[in-house]
C-alpha cells in the first residue's frame, strides 16, 4: 500500500498540477483600449467596495480571456485598500497564538520559511517585539501567513466575496515586506531587494496591493524540462526555481521579453500559474520616491485549480480510475499542446461550458491514440458530474472556514484547523466515489493528522 501511495503521489506531480500553456507564445496583455478591458475597469473603479471586484471579474469576458494566458494589470481599482490588510492588522495579532511565516535569504543563498512565532506550540502568545524584529531585519524579510481568510476578518469576508463571484475554491495568502534601497533582477538567485529568486507557482493568482509599492517582472512559461533520452518531463513547470531547481536566464531569454509592473495601492495583478516571476520592493520604485517608505503590503488570492483535483489531468485519472481502468501514461510521448490542455482548469465556476463531456473524450484519445480500452460517454459524464459535486463542497467547506473568522479566540483558531481537515475530507471522499483506494487513503491519513491536532487544540483548552 505504501508503494501504492507513493507512486500515486508521483504521479499527481508529474501529471496533474495545473499550469498555462507555452506549446505557443503566450498572447500579449490586452491594450487598455480594448472595449472589453475599458468596460471591465470602468466597473471596477465605480466600485465602492474592495469585495464588489469579484461579481465584475467573474462576468468580465476580458478576464476569461486572460485567463491562464497572460498578465492583467487592474490600475487604481480597488477603494480603500488597506481596509483588507494593514500595519494595524498585523500588530492585532500581538497576544494571540497565531504564528505566520518569515522568509529570509539564508548565507548560503537559499530561501527557506522559518515560524514567526516558535514557541507558539508552547503557549507562548505573539509578541509585538516579534514583529518588530522581523520587519526591521537584515538582510530584509517577508512575512507572511498562509490561508489568511480563515485568520482575519477582513480577508475572510472579502474571500467569501471572492467564492461568490468566481464560484470557485480560493486561499488568500497575505505577504508584508519592507522596503529596500537596491533593485531586483530577474535573475536565477536572488538580487538586493528581491527576497526569491525567479520562479513558478501552482496557482492562478490575483495580487491585491494594499499598501507600499512592489515591482513584479513576469516571463511567459519557461520551455518544458523533459529528459534527451526519453522525452519525459523532469521537473514540472509549475514548481521551477523551487528545492533546489533552478531557471537559468537562457531558459527565459529566448522568449518574449518580460512584462514589468509597479503595483501601488489599489492596483491588482493578475499572474497565470505557470508564469515565471520575481518581484522587489526597490524604493525606486515607489510612488513616494524616498527611502522611508511604507512596507510593501499585498494579498495573494489564488484559484487553486491544482490543489483541489480540478484540472482535465485530474479529471482524466477520476475517469480511468472510476472505470477500473489504468491512468498512467508516457508524457513522453505526450505533445507540448496535449500536456498544457491537461494541465487546464475544469471549467466550472465562472469558467463555466458545456463542451466539457466531449472536450476532455477528445483530449483523452490524443493522449493515447492507441488506446483502445477507453470509458464509455456515460461514464465520462458520470465522473464529470462527481467532480463537478467535489468543486461545490469544497466551496461549501470554504464558506464555512471564512465566516465570522475570529483569530483572538479560541474558538476562532480551532475552527481555521476544522476547516482544514474537513477539506481533505472532501479529497477523501473524492478518492472513494471515483474507486481511488490510494488517493483516499492518502487524504484519510491527512484526515486522522488534523483529527489528533484538534484533540490536541482541545486539551490544551480545557
Amino acid at each position: 500500500m505504501i508503494k501504492t501511495i507513493k507512486t500515486l503521489v508521483l504521479f499527481l506531480v508529474l501529471h496533474l498540477l495545473p499550469t498555462s500553456r507555452s506549446s505557443a507564445p503566450p498572447s500579449a496583455p490586452p491594450s487598455v483600449n480594448s472595449p472589453e478591458l475599458s468596460q471591465l475597469l470602468k466597473g471596477l473603479q465605480g466600485s465602492a467596495d474592495i469585495n464588489n471586484i469579484f461579481s465584475h471579474l467573474g462576468s468580465s469576458s476580458a478576464f476569461k480571456s486572460a485567463w491562464q494566458r497572460h498578465p492583467l494589470h487592474l490600475k487604481a481599482v480597488t477603494p480603500n485598500p488597506q481596509a483588507l490588510f494593514n500595519l494595524t492588522t498585523l500588530y492585532d495579532l500581538v497576544g494571540t497564538h497565531v504564528s505566520g511565516h518569515i522568509t529570509q535569504k539564508s548565507p548560503d543563498g537559499s530561501w527557506k520559511p522559518s515560524s514567526l512565532n516558535p514557541e507558539q506550540l508552547s503557549g507562548q502568545p505573539l509578541e509585538k517585539s516579534t514583529i518588530d524584529a522581523a520587519l526591521t531585519s537584515s538582510p530584509p524579510s517577508t512575512i507572511s501567513f498562509n490561508t489568511a481568510g480563515s485568520l482575519f476578518p477582513t480577508v475572510g469576508d472579502f474571500s467569501l466575496s471572492s467564492l461568490a463571484g468566481l464560484e470557485y475554491p480560493v486561499n488568500v495568502n497575505v505577504y508584508i515586506t519592507p522596503p529596500t534601497s537596491s533593485s531586483s533582477s530577474s535573475s536565477s538567485s536572488s538580487a538586493p531587494g528581491q527576497i526569491v529568486p525567479v520562479h513558478t507557482d501552482r496557482q492562478d493568482v490575483l495580487i491585491f496591493q494594499t499598501l507600499g509599492t512592489k515591482t513584479w517582472t513576469l516571463h511567459p512559461p519557461p520551455p518544458l524540462k523533459r529528459d534527451p533520452s526519453t522525452n519525459a518531463i523532469t521537473t514540472h513547470p509549475c514548481t521551477r526555481g523551487k528545492a533546489g531547481d533552478v531557471i537559468s536566464p537562457s531558459e527565459l531569454s529566448p522568449l518574449s521579453p518580460p512584462y514589468t509592473c509597479v503595483l501601488n495601492p489599489g492596483d491588482v495583478l493578475y499572474v497565470p500559474l505557470g508564469w515565471a516571476h520575481c518581484t522587489s520592493t526597490d524604493c525606486k520604485a515607489s510612488m513616494w520616491g524616498k527611502k522611508n517608505a511604507d512596507p510593501s503590503v499585498h494579498a495573494t488570492l489564488g484559484i487553486d485549480t491544482m490543489v483541489w483535483a480540478l484540472t482535465k489531468a485530474a479529471l482524466r485519472w477520476g475517469i480511468y480510475s472510476y472505470a477500473g481502468l489504468g491512468y498512467n501514461i508516457d508524457m513522453g510521448k505526450v505533445s507540448d499542446k496535449d500536456y498544457w490542455e491537461s494541465m487546464e482548469a475544469l471549467p466550472f465556476g465562472f469558467l463555466e461550458t458545456e463542451t466539457i463531456v466531449d472536450d476532455i473524450s477528445d483530449l483523452m484519445k490524443r493522449m493515447q491514440p492507441d488506446r483502445e480500452d477507453l470509458p464509455s460517454r456515460k461514464i465520462v459524464e458520470d465522473v464529470v458530474e462527481i467532480f463537478r459535486e467535489h468543486k461545490k463542497k469544497i466551496v461549501e467547506v470554504q464558506k464555512r472556514m471564512y465566516t465570522d473568522v475570529d483569530p483572538k479566540t479560541e474558538e476562532g483558531m480551532r475552527k481555521a484547523v476544522q476547516g482544514a481537515r474537513d477539506l481533505d475530507m472532501c479529497m477523501a471522499e473524492l478518492g472513494l466515489k471515483v474507486k481511488g483506494s490510494a488517493f483516499y487513503e492518502m487524504y484519510r491519513e491527512k484526515v486522522m493528522a488534523a483529527d489528533k491536532k484538534l484533540a490536541l487544540l482541545d486539551k490544551m483548552t480545557t
